[in-house]
């Protein structure tokens, strides 16, 4: 598999840079310089942990298109630098709230803690599995609502039109802004799921699309170890339901 980065980059800018404002300052930050420009919009205190997670976000062509799409927008809009900070709570996963990253429980390389899942489906017999979390791939995501609070397009929770009360979608991805940032919805590049194809090719692995925002299951040894555990039987019932979002990220797949 080949990530199809011509059309990634062109996606990007019909969706992302609708301002000739934003898309001039966006075609002046080069590539190799996005790592090094990071430091004046995004503050965090040194940790070594949070620093080689954002080496490997910018590394990757996803995430280093993300971060140039946000600086773009926050030099345009003269915005204050963006945060990351460490939290240790055991009820909490990782968030964005406020213009502040907040991180929560990693290992030391940058793994998730045992416990730390989500869902994907193996697709050779539709069974399914659980991968632990990653620091990087978190951090992405809770930049990924960064940037839809910065560009004004961040779905609230009161305004779901799929995810609403009382259907399976709002079990298993939880509210649409979620569902947003993990899959390519309303022809969104910038999602988990491109940028963990990208990250699967780059590891050279099998690359497993992440199946709803919560993960963990209420069994001996993993009850409660997750802040957003998913009914399992609930989950089956909307696999196929949930196939119509899923597939976004097949666009980008060059066999």
């Amino acid at each position: 598999m080949q990530f199809n980065e011509k059309e990634f980059l062109e996606d990007v800018q019909e969706k992302h840079m609708r301002e000739k404002s934003e898309s001039d300052a966006y075609a002046k930050i080069s590539d190799p310089e996005v790592r090094r420009k990071l430091a004046d919009f995004v503050k965090y205190d040194g940790n070594p942990m949070i620093s080689r997670a954002l080496d490997e976000i910018c590394a990757n062509v996803v995430g280093r298109t993300m971060f140039k799409v946000l600086m773009a927008k926050m030099k345009v809009q003269k915005r204050k630098s963006l945060k990351i900070e460490k939290i240790h709570d055991p009820e909490e996963g990782s968030f964005y709230e406020d213009g502040v990253v907040y991180v929560n429980f990693y290992e030391s390389n940058g793994a998730g803690k045992n416990g730390r899942y989500y869902f994907y489906i193996k697709k050779e017999n539709r069974e399914i599995k659980m991968k632990l979390k990653s620091l990087a791939g978190s951090i992405f995501h809770e930049f990924c609502h960064a940037l839809h609070d910065i560009s004004g397009t961040h779905i609230s929770s009161e305004k779901n039109v799929l995810c609403i009360d009382e259907t399976l979608f709002k079990d298993i991805w939880d509210d649409d802004e979620e569902l947003r940032a993990i899959c390519c919805v309303d022809n969104d590049p910038i999602c988990d799921h491109c940028f963990d194809m990208v990250q699967s090719i780059m590891k050279s692995e099998l690359f497993r699309p992440r199946y709803s925002h919560g993960g963990c299951i209420d069994e001996p040894g993993l009850a409660g170890c997750c802040p957003k555990s998913v009914d399992l039987s609930k989950f089956e019932d909307c696999i196929n339901a949930s196939e119509v979002f899923m597939n976004g990220w097949r666009k980008y797949s060059i066999d």
